[in-house]
């Protein structure tokens, strides 16, 4: 299977939890709505009893109003406690205004992750630029003290010893490299 068709199956599936999700709680309000009211008067009287004890959490209801993002309401005329109204879900700050924002569209979502790719592809590529630029001053630092060294010994005329570049005089005789001497 492809990526692509992997993403399209898992949206689909998040689609269906949330519509199982929505359905779920539209069923429980129903039920709420649809219980006996019966006598509500001693019911109220509970409540409003319940309500005038202090609550026995720390923080106060003022608090938790604050914590709550919230949005002024235009209207001069309102009580200061209803002046302001909660974000809805769909709702968010942008700068000092409210603004009303929806899900990517997959096109969208698209051209995003292909700019985070191109991005990175880029890093990827100013990286090795660097390293293949640091290579090469090394390299040129190498045959500069290389070439130093060369020059060095050929103004002195001595060259220091280096293991492995002589040969024993025997393999040099078994070779045949040194004239005047033939083994018969």
């Amino acid at each position: 299977m492809s990526i692509a068709s992997d993403r399209t199956e898992l949206e689909r599936q998040q689609r269906k939890q949330k519509i199982e999700q929505h359905l779920n709680e539209g069923s429980a309000k129903a039920e709420r709505k649809a219980a006996p009211k019966g006598n509500g008067k001693a019911k109220r009287k509970a409540t409003r009893t319940a309500e005038s004890q202090p609550p026995l959490s720390q923080s106060s209801p003022t608090e938790e109003a604050q914590n709550v993002p919230s949005v002024p309401v235009h209207d001069a005329s309102a009580p200061n406690g209803l002046r302001y109204r909660t974000l809805k879900p769909w709702e968010r700050w942008e700068g000092y205004r409210v603004v009303q924002f929806r899900p990517m569209t997959r096109r969208e979502r698209e051209s995003e992750e292909d700019a985070k790719f191109f991005a990175a592809v880029q890093r990827d590529t100013a990286a090795h630029a660097e390293k293949v630029k640091k290579a090469k001053q090394e390299s040129e630092a190498w045959a500069k003290e290389d070439r130093q060294r060369r020059e060095h010994e050929e103004q002195t005329g001595m060259r220091p010893y280096e293991p492995g570049r002589y040969l024993d005089i025997e393999d040099a005789i078994k070779r045949g490299y040194v004239s005047g001497s033939s083994k018969q």
